[in-house]
């Protein structure tokens, strides 16, 4: 069993600064703990073992929001839920408490004095000190190295060490292939070139979701430094043949060491992450009237505001296998806007990486397109995975960035609705939708239902025709001619099509304003099924 929610309450901020109001479910196991202040959080992104900190800062309105926003968490089997008093709610209703109860999820009232970073510290410690021991624990290890381990040795000294036992030569990467340790006990020279095809073999492999515990090629072994469900880094060693049968129970034990270690500095990355992402979600998607005290805060966080900004929304096209480090992924796409934009933050929300981006100088809708699209294309490339981007318009204060987040969205939606073979969606090229989008559900948008869409449709229906999908080729050829061609239809025929959609609806494709109403009445329609079935 790990860190139960009753170990939790025993760190200092939880011990001396809150109260237990609902005990159900103590011995609920916590993996992980996280801050949620958004207010679309995505409960469905959650999954069990995960400790929530919350001041309910985006749903404090109503005793039913509250509500509403407990059950969630519980439904997503969350270990349990701690609630900031004094903020934002100055008690925990009888109503919360009993739903809580109801899903047996601990229900903890934390004092407004207790910063949510030190909890995280405190907490996400805990867990990577248990985390360590249950490695320790699992396996039959080397004295020596057992001891390394226990000295809190470093990833250097520890391969160190493990040269000392045989001949061998070992390194360590990240999840970035980058070295971060090296040292070599080998008589004779090292064959690099086929360590490192080695190496790139097994992180192709990994992408294409083969798992194995580790991969070998003659006298070189890749291992994977796996946790919490991420590869976290890779252990090579290359020895001479002869001491295979010694050197894998030696190197499984120098993994299980790395693991920690990776763990340990994914798990401070994470708490610092995620109190940024809590920043930043109140600052870009909480109505501020206040420019300078958004830039006051982002300054905190080592951003330079400049005199143009704008959100990207970064989204994965699949929810295709990756054993995946979402920090990494992160740094990654951070790397390569910065070469393009003068800075840049990049932040997990949901299950999308959001970037705001400021920059110097005016640049035209061309150039932004253009940059966007070259940093979509190397970040494709260095996280092997398919990937949509949505851009907003620039704005020139940080007061409109939630609306950037909103026209990032549709840029996506819109533009994966109309040009599914594009990657990259600028909501300039889509702004026109968000404007028909507007009319959904209003009488003004009816009338393209009850004049246009609704005759050709129900003719169609009732004759088997294909009027419709004529008028839809109509709009996406420039000719009639390729209009007929992608038909498979004479030019006479298309011709007759559009004029029995003009006796159904009264207006003429050939002239201008009917044209206009048709194409209106085109979109509107493809907006309206698309918000309706994302």
């Amino acid at each position: 069993m790990g860190i139960t929610v009753s170990d939790l309450l025993e760190i200092p901020s939880f011990k001396t600064g809150s109260t237990l109001i609902v005990p159900q479910g103590l011995s609920n196991e916590v993996k992980y703990v996280t801050v949620m202040e958004a207010p679309d959080f995505h409960f469905d992104s959650l999954g069990s073992h995960v400790l929530i900190l919350t001041t309910l800062s985006a749903h404090h309105g109503s005793i039913q929001e509250i509500n509403r926003v407990i059950e969630g968490l519980c439904q997503a089997n969350v270990s349990a839920i701690g609630v900031k008093i004094g903020r934002f709610v100055d008690s925990i209703s009888s109503s919360t408490a009993e739903l809580a109860r109801k899903y047996s999820v601990p229900l903890i009232a934390i004092d407004a004095n207790v910063l949510f970073r030190e909890v995280l510290s405190e907490s996400l410690s805990l867990i990577s000190d248990h985390q360590r021991l249950i490695i320790d624990q699992s396996v039959e290890m080397n004295r020596e190295l057992f001891n390394a381990i226990l000295q809190n040795q470093s990833i250097q000294e520890l391969i160190d060490l493990l040269c000392t036992k045989l001949p061998c030569y070992c390194c360590c990467l990240d999840a970035a292939q980058h070295k971060v340790a090296e040292a070599s006990s080998l008589a004779d020279g090292l064959d690099r070139c086929a360590l490192q095809k080695n190496v790139e073999r097994f992180f192709l492999q990994q992408e294409e979701g083969n798992t194995q515990s580790y991969l070998q090629d003659r006298n070189i072994i890749i291992f994977p430094c796996r946790a919490q469900n991420q590869l976290l880094g890779v252990f090579c060693i290359a020895m001479e043949e002869n001491q295979m049968e010694l050197a894998l129970p030696l190197a499984e034990t120098v993994v299980n060491a790395l693991s920690v270690k990776f763990l340990e500095e994914n798990l401070k990355a994470q708490a610092e992450r995620e109190m940024m992402a809590s920043i930043l979600d109140d600052i870009l998607f909480t109505r501020h009237t206040r420019e300078s005290t958004i830039v006051d805060r982002l300054k905190l966080l080592n951003f330079n505001p400049f005199q143009h900004h704008l959100l990207l929304i970064i989204s994965q096209r699949s929810q295709e296998f990756r054993d995946k480090n979402d920090l990494w992924e992160m740094d990654t796409a951070r790397d390569i806007l910065a070469y393009r934009f003068d800075s840049v933050l990049v932040f997990k929300r949901g299950t999308e990486y959001i970037s705001l981006i400021s920059y110097k100088g005016k640049r035209t809708a061309a150039v932004l397109a253009d940059q966007i699209r070259y940093c979509g294309k190397m970040l494709s490339t260095a996280i092997r995975c398919s990937i949509d981007l949505g851009c907003s318009l620039p704005v020139q204060q940080f007061t409109a960035i939630p609306e950037c987040y909103q026209q990032a969205k549709k840029a996506i939606q819109y533009g994966r609705m109309l040009n599914p073979g594009e990657s990259v969606f600028m909501y300039d090229n889509y702004f026109e939708l968000g404007l028909i989008s507007c009319g959904i559900g209003s009488s003004d948008g009816e009338i393209f239902y009850r004049r246009i869409i609704n005759p050709i449709q129900d003719y169609d229906r009732q004759y088997k025709s294909e009027l419709w999908t004529t008028l839809e080729s109509c709009f996406l050829h420039g000719t009639l001619e390729s209009v007929a061609a992608s038909l498979f239809i004479h030019i006479s025929t298309l011709r007759y099509r559009l004029q029995k959609i003009q006796n159904l609806t009264g207006y003429n494709y050939f002239d201008m304003k009917g044209r206009m109403s048709l194409y209106l009445a085109y979109l509107f329609h493809k907006v309206s099924d698309n918000e309706q079935n994302p």
